[in-house]
């Protein structure tokens, strides 16, 4: 998460789901993540698929990114190279 806060353009970072409850066995880590409107995404979906290699304990997790608006612009791809044709 550390990495991810150093990323110029990014705004805020909210840890969400089971992660955060007194569960005994949380089933995985998401994160929010907003962003300004021109930020470059790929070193923001390179720390997500990091924190997957990580968290491999857990059943997995997300790092969903909205705007500075509030508005959700989607998921980070788990693929390191991910363009049509590709994946």
């Amino acid at each position: 998460m550390a990495t991810v806060r150093q990323i110029a353009g990014v705004r805020r970072i909210a840890v969400l789901g089971s992660i955060e409850t007194t569960k005994p066995d949380p089933k995985d880590i998401d994160m929010l993540v907003v962003v300004a409107d021109d930020t470059d995404l790929a070193p923001v979906a390179t720390c997500a698929r990091r924190l997957q290699g990580h968290a491999q304990g857990f059943n997995g997790g997300a790092m969903f990114l909205a705007d500075e608006r509030g508005t959700f612009i989607g998921l980070t791809c788990h693929w390191k190279e991910c363009r049509p044709g590709v994946r």
